[in-house]
C-alpha cells in the first residue's frame, strides 16, 4: 500500500482479517489437508508487520481513519500476536492514546485481557476463553468479583451475559464470510 492512500486501509484491514479468519476456520476442520501451524504462524507474521507498518505511519487506525469494521480488524490482528507481547502492549498503549471513540470498548478489553494472559497475569475483563465442544471455559479472572464492576465501566454486558453470547456463537455453525 502506498503511503499516500490511507483510503485503502479499511478495505486492506478487513481483507487481512478475512485471511486470518479463514485458515483459522481451515485449522479447526478435521481434514487432513487442513493448513499447517506453520502457516498460520507465517500469515500471523505478514499481518503484524503490516499492522507495524500502519501504526508507524498513522498511530492506532481507529473508528474515524478506517471504519469501525476496519478498526475492529486491527484489534484482532494485534491479538493474534501473541508471540510478540511487546508489540501486543504497544498497540494497547497506542489504543489508550486513541481519541475517545476511536476504539471499541470490547475490541480495548479484549486486547487488554490478552496482553495480561501472555504476560502470565491473569485477565480483567473476563473476554479470553477457550473451546470446549459448545461450551467456554473463561480462562483465570482477576477479582472476579469484581469484573462486572470493570466490564461496566466500558459498557460491556455482564459475564454472564458474555458467556451465554460466545456459547451460541461457538455452537452455531461456522459461517462462510
Amino acid at each position: 500500500m502506498r503511503a499516500g492512500r490511507p483510503w485503502l486501509l479499511p478495505r486492506e484491514l478487513l481483507a487481512l482479517k478475512r485471511a486470518s479468519m479463514a485458515i483459522r476456520r481451515e485449522r479447526r476442520d478435521d481434514d487432513a489437508s487442513k493448513p499447517s501451524l506453520d502457516a498460520l504462524h507465517e500469515l500471523d507474521l505478514k499481518h503484524i508487520d503490516r499492522l507495524k507498518a500502519i501504526l508507524k505511519q498513522h498511530g492506532w487506525p481507529g473508528r474515524s481513519l478506517v471504519g469501525e469494521d476496519g478498526a475492529h480488524a486491527a484489534a484482532l490482528i494485534a491479538q493474534q500476536a501473541g508471540e510478540d507481547v511487546a508489540f501486543q502492549r504497544h498497540c494497547l498503549e497506542a489504543m489508550d492514546r486513541a481519541a475517545a471513540g476511536e476504539v471499541a470498548p470490547l475490541d480495548l478489553a479484549c486486547l487488554t485481557d490478552r496482553v495480561l494472559l501472555n504476560e502470565g497475569k491473569k485477565q480483567r475483563y473476563g473476554t479470553q476463553y477457550r473451546r470446549r465442544g459448545d461450551k467456554v471455559a473463561l480462562l483465570a479472572i482477576d477479582d472476579r468479583d469484581h469484573v462486572d464492576d470493570r466490564r461496566k465501566t466500558l459498557g460491556l454486558p455482564p459475564l454472564a451475559d458474555y458467556r451465554k453470547q460466545l456459547e451460541a456463537r461457538v455452537a452455531a455453525p461456522a459461517d462462510s464470510s
